[in-house]
């Protein structure tokens, strides 16, 4: 999914709680880690993928840039949320560029959206096929996103000075991140990837490193964050540290444990769903593994309930397992700090300009 044909670009991650900035550089055969940086943002300026107030992403965008000292003006952008549809379909086998002409009809067959309300992209997933010459059918990766969300994002880049040469999906860049750190695991396995952002968690289940599956759930940070406010009276900053470790509540610290664990049950609960699901519709094999990232990966102990709960090895997936990070450039500490946010990043990091 990746390559170094061209000069890389800048990877920002527009979420809904931070912007995360991440760019690298090939060295030898592997990648350098240049600048891996974040900057909070408003509450409620992204709501599901949706930007609802352009100008706080704007400034901090442009902030973000100045802090990290990057002149770099080629940015890969990615969209998330309801507003984007990736599903696998099965259909009659013809070349590529037979399904290119044929797409606008084809999807409309398999997304809710209008046709006309969207961009639309595909990959032939199954060169073999499952049948024999024209009359057989394969498997083929639909993607549709809605326009307007398109327009938003690029736009808000475009503000801040920048130029979106590349505009992925979310998953296909944490796929990205996954396949460049994490080859051996991939080959010949079921694992799932489990991205808890702080609106939304998206559980994805790969089989050799090919998406067979997503459910996005609408849980994430947010709610732990909220459940730690209401119940002690906090600010959202101060809820946001004590969720993360940063400080404690004193008066109440097995309450605090308590409420997180009842948020994290939850968590859990979806996840196992999505798995149910995933066996119930194309699941043949049992998931041997999951991977987590995101903001609300850094809970503490949070790998090991879940673990409990799911039967299954979980692990942090930690993006810069095979980047050389240079330790005159970066705090090792603060790097493994900011690891699980920046995953998606780190795939758009590793896209070039003219990628498909």
């Amino acid at each position: 999914m990746w390559s170094r044909r061209a000069k890389p670009l800048v990877g920002i991650d527009i979420g809904s709680h931070a912007i995360k900035l991440v760019r690298l550089t090939p060295s030898g055969r592997h990648h350098q880690l240049l600048n891996a940086g974040m900057i909070p943002l408003p509450s409620a300026v992204i709501v599901d993928g949706a930007i609802t107030d352009a100008a706080p992403i704007e400034k901090a965008l442009g902030r973000l840039v100045e802090m990290e000292k990057v002149t770099a003006k080629e940015v890969a952008l990615a969209l998330s949320g309801h507003s984007v549809i990736v599903k696998k379909a099965l259909m009659a086998r013809m070349s590529e560029e037979e399904l290119a002409n044929a797409m606008p009809f084809e999807a409309e067959q398999h997304i809710p959206f209008d046709v006309y309300d969207v961009n639309i992209d595909f990959q032939i997933l199954d060169t073999d096929g499952k049948g024999d010459g024209r009359g057989g059918q394969m498997d083929v990766l639909l993607v549709a996103a809605k326009k307007g969300r398109l327009e938003e994002i690029t736009h808000a880049a475009q503000a801040a000075g920048l130029y979106p040469a590349v505009v992925d999906v979310d998953l296909f860049a944490l796929l990205n991140c996954c396949e460049l750190n994490y080859p051996e695991e991939l080959l010949g396995r079921v694992v799932s990837l489990v991205h808890m952002g702080a609106s939304l968690m998206t559980v994805t289940v790969l089989k050799d490193g090919v998406s067979m599956f997503q459910r996005d759930v609408s849980l994430g940070g947010n709610q732990y964050t909220a459940a730690l406010q209401k119940a002690f009276g906090l600010t959202p900053e101060d809820a946001e540290a004590v969720k993360l470790g940063v400080a404690g509540n004193q008066s109440a610290p097995d309450k605090v444990l308590m409420l997180l664990r009842s948020v994290t049950e939850e968590v859990a609960t979806e996840i196992q769903r999505s798995f149910e699901f995933y066996m119930a519709s194309v699941g043949e094999e049992p998931i041997e593994k999951v991977y987590i990232s995101g903001g609300c990966a850094r809970l503490k102990g949070l790998p090991e309930v879940l673990e409990t709960r799911l039967q299954v090895p979980v692990e942090l997936l930690n993006p810069f397992r095979q980047i050389e990070v240079p330790e005159k450039l970066f705090d090792p500490e603060y790097v493994r700090d900011i690891g699980p946010l920046v995953t998606i990043a780190v795939g758009l990091a590793l896209r070039r300009k003219g990628d498909r």
